[in-house]
């Protein structure tokens, strides 16, 4: 074949793309020329100035990709954040138990419980006293019913049932209906309404207001709205935790104090048939 026959085999080839054997460029700087020349031409796997075809990925550095390089920092970091956002969540309170309380929840809850049984300690402050009176004790609640007896200095019981007071004091016992006279049922129902979860009794001699405190904590503010009740009684506060009432206070027309704060607390309380015979009764 002649020489001028071959010269269109001989056609210079396009310059562009082609690298010298001998000055190979390093990878950094055919990293440097992929972002020069823009997304059309990458570096392959193989060199410089090979083509992609349009739709193909590209394919990624070793150093590039966190899933084939165990030392990437995105890798390494990734079990670290989970478990960061694991203890999150376990340390954050739910929501339901976050709430606070209002009036209605409480008193539902107490309407729920079988029973009750504290132990209590009395101080009535009287203005021409100058020590407060004292008196301990022990009450027991259960379905509509309060039971409460004075151990000291003396021995003295009540019992609240079916619509009655019965007292003894010493060797005398008395009983009274609750229902003739109208300030004696509203003393009784402030505490045995809040207990029986009876919102209607207790709304009907009081203007109650719940103040939700840290947690399950709340105050309950208790205003007379009987207008014989009220020439007696300014009003009564009570302090609690969920369904644990700590303290209650009385504060009279006179400025007379009564504050009674309560102790061994157990609101499961649940009595047998034996039980409630020799407790709630007044002989």
């Amino acid at each position: 074949m002649s020489a001028r026959g071959g010269a269109h085999l001989r056609r210079p080839l396009p310059r562009e793309g082609l690298v010298p054997r001998h000055r190979a460029p390093p990878a950094r700087r055919l990293r440097g020329l992929e972002r020069d020349e823009g997304p059309a031409r990458r570096p392959g796997p193989h060199g410089a100035g090979v083509h992609r075809r349009r739709g193909q990925p590209a394919a990624r550095d070793a150093e590039g990709d966190p899933a084939e390089n165990p030392r990437d920092p995105r890798r390494v970091g990734a079990p670290v954040t989970r478990a960061l956002c694991l203890l999150i969540v376990a340390l954050t309170p739910s929501v339901a138990s976050a709430q606070a309380p209002t009036l209605e929840s409480l008193l539902a809850r107490f309407a729920a419980l079988p029973g009750l049984e504290a132990r209590f300690v009395e101080e009535k402050r009287v203005a021409l006293l100058a020590v407060p009176v004292r008196s301990e004790g022990q009450i027991w609640f259960s379905e509509d019913r309060v039971m409460r007896r004075v151990t000291a200095p003396e021995a003295s019981a009540a019992l609240i049932a079916e619509g009655r007071l019965r007292m003894r004091q010493g060797e005398r016992v008395e009983e009274i209906e609750i229902g003739d006279n109208p300030v004696l049922r509203g003393f009784v129902d402030s505490f045995r309404a809040v207990l029986a979860g009876d919102r209607a009794s207790l709304e009907r001699y009081y203007r109650a207001t719940l103040t939700p405190g840290e947690g399950e904590a709340w105050e309950l503010r208790l205003v007379p709205r009987d207008a014989a009740l009220r020439r007696f009684l300014r009003e009564i506060t009570m302090r609690g935790d969920g369904v644990t009432i700590h303290e209650m206070r009385m504060v009279e027309v006179s400025g007379d104090e009564t504050r009674t704060t309560f102790s061994a607390v157990n609101t499961n309380r649940r009595f047998t048939p034996a039980e409630a015979r020799r407790i709630f009764r007044v002989e």
